[in-house]
């Protein structure tokens, strides 16, 4: 144990002093979901490209990304494929993954998270005129019942996406509702984020469960829109990099996210990404 951490910490010297020519070169798979990553002209912009640079600055060494093939952030399918970001991480055709990641445990049967670098909730993205009378996400769920004049709301989520997967697992009451009410359409669950906001945007009628990060960029440069949160926080939902389990850069990435954090400098990218084009853009009260 204690050869293998003096090991660690020489090759993490050895990167950190590195000149150019010596230095590492990973690769990485990525994911577009703005404002964590878009290409614009040919060249991934957004958060994640910022951090990854600002990341590799501080551990000493190089990287390109790709997108994902398939499109997907990745789980096991029934057939026991790891698909998305998490199969080309787990199958060592990418070095690591950055992306807006959730932590869970079915991942981390197939790969490694390093420390997270955002933490969300999990939110409803909704029409601001759908929401009327509704301040939670228990409110959305239970409107039916407590709103019968209400016009019905179809709730939906990415399909195969780790909320999905948290919601089909959970025990708690509020959550086995949602999903529930998810599973009672065939065409709730879409197969992008980008999908499910733009149903919301264009049809209305339709609440799409997603994370709070993402809701709240979307509701910050589309003043239509509005997001209920679950005002007891229940379902945190942690962002991080996944790498192979046997990486040995695991180290690099951790103690360059905790220097980032401790000089505010993710803080920083987060207000660069999620400035609020709406004056009166107003997120529904959590009771938080």
């Amino acid at each position: 144990m204690i050869a293998r951490t003096l090991s660690s910490i020489a090759i993490c010297i050895l990167m950190v002093n590195a000149s150019p020519a010596q230095r590492p070169s990973l690769r990485g798979v990525t994911i577009r979901n703005a404002p964590f990553l878009e290409e614009i002209d040919g060249k991934f912009k957004g958060f994640i490209p910022d951090l990854m640079d600002a990341i590799a600055e501080k551990a000493g060494f190089d990287y390109t990304l790709y997108l994902s093939p398939d499109g997907r952030y990745g789980n096991a399918d029934k057939e026991g494929n790891v698909t998305g970001m998490i199969g080309e991480v787990y199958n060592k055709k990418a070095d690591f993954a950055a992306a807006d990641l959730t932590m869970t445990e079915a991942r981390e049967n197939y790969i490694t998270f390093t420390e997270p670098f955002m933490i969300n909730q999990l939110a409803a993205l909704i029409r601001r005129e759908d929401a009327e009378g509704m301040n939670t996400l228990e409110d959305l769920v239970n409107a039916g019942k407590t709103q019968p004049n209400h016009k019905p709301i179809i709730l939906g989520t990415l399909r195969n996406g780790a909320t999905n997967h948290f919601l089909s697992k959970s025990d708690d009451p509020l959550a086995k509702k949602m999903y529930e009410q998810i599973k009672a359409n065939d065409q709730s669950a879409t197969t992008s984020i980008s999908k499910g906001i733009e149903r919301v945007d264009k049809q209305g009628g339709y609440a799409f469960i997603m994370e709070s990060s993402s809701a709240e960029h979307e509701i910050a440069n589309n003043c239509k829109l509005t997001m209920l949160l679950d005002w007891r926080n229940l379902y945190p939902r942690k962002y991080a990099f996944a790498l192979p389990k046997d990486s040995q850069y695991l180290q690099h990435f951790n103690n360059a996210i905790k220097q980032l954090n401790t000089e505010d400098k993710i803080a920083e990218l987060r207000r660069k990404y999620w400035s609020n084009n709406c004056s009166n853009t107003q997120t529904k009260n959590t009771g938080a």
